[in-house]
């Protein structure tokens, strides 16, 4: 698992998305984590595939090439 934080909510905005899970007696963990998975679904070609399966725009991390390796840039 990973853990995922998101900083500068506006404070009504959190407060109303943890009152209406806390009447739908969920967590916000549990909420964020649905909305992900929906958010996710949509991603054609990644479909139960990780992070490093899914095709991206470009490179997530950038870093030294050693003297062996090519890029494609």
């Amino acid at each position: 698992m990973t853990d995922l934080n998101i900083r500068n909510i506006d404070p009504n905005l959190h407060a109303s998305a943890k009152a209406k899970a806390s009447l739908e007696r969920r967590n916000l963990k549990d909420v964020v984590i649905e909305l992900l998975k929906e958010y996710a679904a949509d991603m054609p070609g990644c479909a139960d595939l990780n992070a490093a399966h899914c095709p991206v725009a470009g490179p997530l991390i950038k870093g030294k090439v050693g003297k062996n390796e090519k890029t494609s840039r």
